[in-house]
C-alpha cells in the first residue's frame, strides 16, 4: 500500500517509544490555535526559569515574555494583525527570539531574513515578498526594503512603555504564523506559507524527542532557514532552555564544543556535512583532551537536511564512546519542518550505508506512489507525499507552482491537500523508508534514466574517498556526459582502481566520463550540496603551482592547508576558497591552525582577511610574540 499513517500504524508506535526516555513536561503541549500560547503555558509555570542564553547572559522566560508582549503591543498600533507580513533582519539573538514572539502575539506572521544571506538573495526575497514592516537595525541594512522600519534598539524606551500582558489572541489554526524562503529548481529562492495550526502540530508531533524543563538545546542554524525554529521555538514550548552560538563558535568546532560542554547542552541539531566537519577536528585530538571535550550533557544528536550515512554516528558511539541517541530526521521547509524521526540502532552501524527515513510523526501521512500515482508495493520504490497537518499552505505569489507541488487527493483518493516532495524513496517493512534520490536529479543520457544519487552513493564507498557528488555536464558542447567530483582523502589524484571498482558496481550508463578531484563540495546556507556551483569547479589536483612555502611558518601553515584541501602542493599565494575551499573547510582549517600553534591571534579574522598561506603567516608573525606560540619542537618560525 502507498499509505503510511503517523496517527495509527503499529510501526509507528514502536519507533516514537523507543524514542521516548523521559517523561514529563514534553505530554503537556498539545494542539492549539495559535502557537504562542504553547510558549505563554511555560510562562505562566516557571517565569524565573532560564528560556535563553548568549554571550550577553540570561533571559528568563517571565522577562522574554514581557518584551515580546511589548513588542506586540506596539506592532498592533502600527497596523499588525492576521496576515500581515514582518521581515525579522536580525542574527541569531534573543532580540530575534523577542521579534518573532512579539509578532505572533500580534498576530502577525514574521520572515525570517537572516544578515549571514548574501545582498542580492534577501534583495530578491524583499522584492517578492513586499513586507510592509521590518524589524532590524535600520531600513538601510535590508536591501530593497522601502516599508516602516523598527529598531528595537533605537525604540527600546518607547516600546518598554508598552503593555507587558499577554495580548488577546487573535488568529486562529489557519492564520499564517510566518514565511520562509528556500531553493529550489525554478532558479530563485520561493516563499513557503506555514499557518499556527502547522506550528502547533509540530510541537504535538515531536513530543517523541522527550524535551523537558531541563534539557538545553543548541541554537546554531541560520535565522533564515526552517531549522532555525525548530532550534530556538520548539525549546520555550517545554520550558527547555536555548543556547544562542555566535559566529565564532561555529567557525570553530573546539570552541562550539566548549560552549556545549561549559553551557550544559543537551540537544544538538547540525546537518551530516557539518557533524563531520566536526568529527575530522575531533579525531585529530589526542585521546586525552578528546574524552575530556566530549565529557558532556549531550544525550540526543538530531541530523537533518542532509542524507545521514550510519559512519558518523559508528564513529561517535564507538570510536569516540559518546553516549548520545543520533536520531536521523526528515522534512521539508513546505512541511513546518521534520515530519519523521528515525533512532539510530547499534545494529545499524556497521558499515557504510544510508540510514533510514522513519514512518511519519503524529497527524502526518506519508504516501508512497508511482508515475501513475498509484500506491507501490513493500520493497518498490516510488515518489514521496506527504499529507495531513504537517502541509504548509503553499508558496507565496507561487499560483503555478502550487499547483505542481500542493496536490487535491492522494492515490484515487480525494478532498485531502499533499505535498509532493520530489524525493524518490523505497517503502520498507515496518513502514520505514529508504532515500534513493531526488526526483529533479534524475537525468537521461542516450535515453537511459540515470540516478545521479545513486552513483554518488557508489562512490563515497571507495575507501579513497570522503564525499562525491555527480552532475551532467555539457562543456558548452553537444557532448552530455556524467561529470563526478570526489573528496578524496589523503589522495594527490583520483585513485587509479576508481574506473575498475565503479564497473563492478555500475552499469556503463552510470559510469561517469570524467572524474575531477577537487578540495571540497560547495553547499548552500543550508549546508546542502550547492549543485549550480558544483559545474564551475575545477580538478584541484592540476592546479599550477608557483610559489612554494619558504620559512618555517610558512610551512607549517602549509601543512594544514594541504591536508585541509586534499592537496600535494600549493601556491602560498593561492586562494583557499578559488582552490576548492569553502566556510566548513575554513572552519576546520583555522581550527587545526589554532591547535597547532596554541596562540590567542584572532585567526578567523586573519584569514577572511586574506585566504592565503602567505598571509596568514604573516599574520600571524606580526600579531604574535614569540612567547605566545607554545608548540614544542618549534624554536623559530620565522626562518
Amino acid at each position: 500500500m502507498c499509505r503510511t499513517d503517523g496517527a495509527a500504524a503499529p510501526a509507528v508506535r514502536c519507533f516514537a517509544e523507543e524514542l521516548v526516555t523521559r517523561h514529563g513536561d514534553a505530554g503537556e503541549a498539545g494542539n492549539c490555535a495559535a502557537f504562542q500560547s504553547n510558549f505563554e503555558r511555560q510562562v505562566r509555570k516557571m517565569p524565573h526559569a532560564t528560556a535563553v542564553l548568549s554571550s550577553d547572559g540570561a533571559t528568563s522566560y517571565g522577562e522574554l515574555n514581557e518584551h515580546a508582549n511589548r513588542l506586540a503591543n506596539r506592532l498592533r498600533e502600527l497596523g499588525v494583525g492576521p496576515e500581515t507580513l514582518v521581515g525579522v533582519h536580525l542574527p541569531r539573538s534573543v532580540d530575534a527570539l523577542i521579534s518573532i514572539l512579539g509578532i505572533l502575539k500580534a498576530g502577525g506572521a514574521f520572515l525570517s531574513l537572516g544578515p549571514e544571506a548574501p545582498e542580492g538573495r534577501i534583495r530578491a526575497i524583499v522584492n517578492d515578498a513586499a513586507p510592509p514592516f521590518m524589524i532590524a537595525p535600520s531600513a538601510e541594512n535590508v536591501a530593497g526594503f522601502v516599508g516602516r522600519c523598527i529598531s528595537l534598539e533605537a525604540e527600546r524606551s518607547a516600546i518598554a512603555a508598552y503593555d507587558a500582558g499577554n495580548p488577546q489572541t487573535m488568529t486562529d489554526g489557519d492564520s499564517l504564523a510566518y514565511v520562509i524562503y528556500t531553493s529550489g529548481t525554478t532558479g530563485g529562492p520561493k516563499g513557503t506559507m506555514l499557518t499556527h495550526g502547522g506550528l502547533c502540530n509540530y510541537v504535538t508531533a515531536l513530543q517523541p524527542l522527550s524535551i523537558v524543563h531541563t534539557d538545553v538545546y543548541l541554537w546554531v542554524a541560520a535565522s533564515s532557514v526552517s531549522s532555525s525554529i525548530r532550534q530556538s521555538l520548539l525549546p520555550l514550548c517545554f520550558g527547555a532552555a536555548v543556547v544562542i552560538a555566535s559566529a565564532d563558535d561555529i567557525a570553530d568546532p573546539l570552541h562550539l564544543f566548549d560552549l556545549i560542554k561549559t553551557r550544559g547542552v543537551t540537544i544538538v541539531d547540525f546537518v551530516p556535512s557539518y557533524w563531520r566537519m566536526c568529527t575530522r577536528v575531533i579525531a585529530q585530538l589526542s585521546e586525552e583532551h578528546r574524552r575530556t571535550l566530549l565529557h558532556n550533557n549531550l544525550r540526543m544528536i538530531l541530523s537533518t537536511s542532509e542524507e545521514l550515512s550510519s559512519d558518523l554516528p559508528r564513529i561517535w558511539r564507538r570510536e569516540f564512546a559518546h553516549p548520545a541517541r543520533f536520531i536521523n530526521g526528515y522534512g521539508h521547509t513546505e512541511t513546518t519542518g521534520l515530519v519523521s524521526l528515525f533512532s539510530v540502532p547499534e545494529e545499524m552501524l556497521n558499515g557504510t550505508h544510508p540510514i533510514p527515513i522513519g514512518p511519519p510523526l503524529k497527524n502526518s501521512v506519508f504516501e508512497v506512489c508511482d508515475d501513475n500515482d498509484q500506491p507501490v508495493a513493500v520493497g518498490d520504490e516510488g515518489e514521496l507525499y506527504v499529507a495531513g497537518a504537517s502541509v504548509g499552505r503553499g508558496y507565496l505569489k507561487r499560483p503555478n507552482l502550487d499547483a505542481e507541488r500542493f496536490l487535491n487527493g492522494r492515490c484515487g483518493v480525494t478532498h485531502e491537500r499533499r505535498y509532493r516532495t520530489g524525493d524518490v524513496v523505497r517503502l520498507m517493512a515496518g513502514g520505514a523508508l529508504s532515500f534513493i534520490g531526488r526526483r529533479d536529479q534524475q537525468v537521461k543520457l542516450n535515453g537511459v534514466r540515470v540516478e545521479l544519487t545513486e552513483i554518488e552513493e557508489v562512490l563515497r564507498q571507495h575507501p579513497a574517498i570522503n564525499d562525491a557528488a555527480v552532475s551532467l555536464n555539457n562543456g558548452n558542447t553537444d557532448n552530455w556526459r556524467l561529470v563526478a567530483y570526489i573528496v578524496a582523502g589523503n589522495a594527490t589524484g583520483v585513485p587509479t582502481d576508481l574506473p575498475v571498482f565503479l564497473a563492478a558496481r555500475l552499469p556503463p550508463s552510470m559510469i561517469p566520463g570524467e572524474v575531477r578531484l577537487v578540495g571540497s563540495l560547495p553547499r548552500t546556507l543550508s549546508g546542502k550540496i550547492d549543485r549550480v556551483e558544483l559545474k564551475g569547479l575545477a580538478n584541484v589536483a592540476t592546479a599550477d603551482v608557483n610559489s612554494g612555502p619558504a620559512s618555517t611558518l610558512e610551512r607549517e601553515v602549509a601543512a594544514e592547508w594541504l591536508r585541509v584541501l586534499k592537496l600535494k602542493q600549493v601556491d602560498i599565494h593561492a586562494n583557499f576558497f578559488e582552490l576548492g575551499g569553502d566556510s566548513l573547510k575554513s572552519m576546520e582549517l583555522v581550527s587545526a591552525l589554532q591547535q597547532k600553534f596554541q596562540t590567542d591571534v584572532p585567526m578567523l579574522a586573519l584569514f577572511f582577511e586574506e585566504p592565503t598561506i602567505a598571509a596568514l603567516a604573516r599574520g600571524i608573525e606580526e600579531t604574535s610574540s614569540q612567547s605566545s606560540i607554545r608548540r614544542n619542537g618549534l624554536t623559530d618560525l620565522r626562518t
